[in-house]
């Protein structure tokens, strides 16, 4: 039951199996947590539809954001 395990283990090999579990999470409108094991970059995924990404070194982040085209305000902005 989900209650007594919260979390699973991907393996890299089960990456189809992890994109099933984040549909199936998403679609029933629960929130959780991607935790990779290198620390690279994490995501929270929130029941109220939003997407968080962080990580311990901000250098990570932006090429995260040219995956999904997302462009970074620059320096000044900030």
């Amino acid at each position: 039951m989900l209650q007594d395990t919260p979390g699973h283990l991907f393996l890299e090999h089960e990456v189809e199996d992890l994109a099933s579990f984040l549909q199936v999470s998403m679609l029933n409108g629960w929130g959780g947590y991607i935790l990779t094991e290198a620390n690279y970059v994490n995501v929270f995924f929130s029941h109220d539809e939003y997407i968080d990404f962080f990580a311990q070194t901000s250098s990570n982040l932006p090429d995260l954001a040219k995956v999904f085209g997302i462009r970074q305000p620059s320096a000044d902005a900030r």
